[in-house]
């Protein structure tokens, strides 16, 4: 069936039942007449979309009236023969989804050959591969936005059974569950699919550590998990996440006797086999955010994104204030975890009059963002009373939780090892001897 055929039909249905069908063409994508390219077609489905926002009638005679007021075509009456054609020669009116449905994908086919010959020009024309490559992620995008259907709004009968299951997804057999390792915040918090947490605190109580401890925790539970450090190398995280499991400090595995050796190949072979995955970054935007995870979760199918931290990612674009810059950054970040089906973790800074004054933070000490508390779910913060010690107990404060409670807990930061344990474990385990000069 050719492009022309396809209209006429198209057009022919809406005429049928244009109450009905005019709402399914637009919840089917084919939003306004741009997407026709018949003049006739094009000028009768822009008639009917007018009318019926008008609240007009729309058939045949009305549309023809239309256009010969605004004396569109010269040759009227073949106009008028085409509108009868479309209305006798049509299929029953319920065929609307079919042909809005084929207009759609011929548009965005277009649309996506126009922009692969522009790419290819581009390339002839001696512009950078990668800006060439940035630009026509962003239009290949605008397409798939533009040329997307509306889907209606379920029915509360049609996603009780859907809401069903991931209230009790968790109880599925093997099941991979996100957590902390850290049994008295597990309970406090729930790293749910689609949601967004933000993990604050100053600098030197643990951020890093804690989100290493995560990512860990996260892959041993066979959850594939993404960890983009954008202030840390990536070997350093590594020699963490290697303390964490064996129990050794950094300055122990330098000179290590042959028990903690043995120790050490262990967890090092266990670390090996895990589906943790790291990018490190120096420059990094919004943008590289969105293509990396997009990337990572069709290739690796990860079911975790880790970021340290949210306020050294650039937004990409120009923005009059930081707070902007944050809060665009911040909504990458909501928007990866939502598109993609994923918790989102990130680490924050803090305002400077907390981290002078010490005393415990609130949602309104998100550094340069209120966007940060509005866009996370959950909210986190870690906080140290007196001098930071080898092993110190932590206070963990859960401000804000959309899917549970608020709260607190304590526990132990071994700093020496960079893990995290219950207050009701002791605090330096027996067989390590840790020195203040931990790495």
């Amino acid at each position: 069936m050719s492009r022309d055929e396809i209209e006429k039909q198209f057009v022919g249905c809406v005429l049928q039942d244009p109450k009905t069908t005019i709402d399914c063409a637009i919840k089917r994508g084919v939003k306004s007449h741009e997407f026709l390219l018949h003049p006739f077609a094009r000028e009768a489905y822009k008639i009917a979309l007018e009318l019926s926002s008008e609240y007009a009638d729309v058939d045949h005679l009305a549309i023809y009236t239309e256009a010969q007021k605004r004396q569109e075509f010269q040759n009227m009456p073949a106009f008028s023969i085409w509108l009868a054609e479309a209305v006798d020669n049509s299929p029953v009116a319920a065929s609307i989804d079919y042909y809005a449905d084929l207009i759609v994908e011929l548009a965005a086919k277009e649309a996506l050959g126009r922009e692969s010959d522009c790419v290819r020009q581009s390339l002839e024309k001696g512009i950078s591969p990668t800006k060439v490559a940035r630009i026509a992620a962003e239009r290949f995008k605008k397409i798939a936005e533009e040329y997307r259907a509306v889907e209606p709004a379920p029915s509360a009968a049609e996603v009780i059974d859907y809401a069903i299951i991931t209230l009790m997804e968790k109880k599925k057999n093997g099941a991979p569950v996100v957590k902390f390792g850290v049994p008295s915040l597990d309970n406090l918090v729930q790293l749910e699919h689609r949601t967004m947490t933000t993990i604050a605190a100053r600098p030197g109580i643990g951020k890093t550590s804690l989100l290493g401890q995560l990512a860990l925790n996260s892959a041993m539970a066979g959850v594939p998990t993404l960890f983009i450090s954008l202030e840390m190398p990536v070997d350093r995280i590594v020699h963490r996440c290697l303390a964490n499991l064996s129990g050794l400090t950094i300055k122990q595995m330098r000179e290590m006797t042959p028990e903690q050796l043995e120790t050490f190949n262990s967890s090092k072979r266990k670390f090996s086999q895990l589906p943790l995955f790291f990018q490190e970054r120096g420059k990094f935007t919004a943008h590289d955010f969105e293509v990396l995870v997009g990337k990572m979760r069709d290739e690796e199918n990860i079911g975790l994104v880790i970021l340290d931290y949210v306020q050294l990612m650039l937004p990409g674009k120009k923005c009059d204030t930081r707070e902007q810059e944050v809060a665009t950054v911040s909504a990458a970040c909501r928007y990866m975890a939502a598109e993609h089906d994923i918790p989102v973790v990130i680490a924050s800074q803090l305002n400077r009059a907390v981290e002078k004054s010490g005393t415990e933070p609130r949602l309104s000490d998100l550094r340069e963002s209120g966007s940060l508390e509005n866009d996370s779910d959950i909210v986190i913060f870690l906080h140290k009373n007196g001098a930071y010690d080898v092993v110190k107990e932590t206070q963990v404060i859960v401000a804000k939780n959309r899917s549970g409670s608020v709260g607190k807990t304590s526990v132990w930061h071994r700093q020496a090892t960079f893990s995290f344990i219950d207050k009701e474990k002791p605090a330096l385990d027996s067989q390590t001897s840790y020195a203040a000069e931990y790495y």
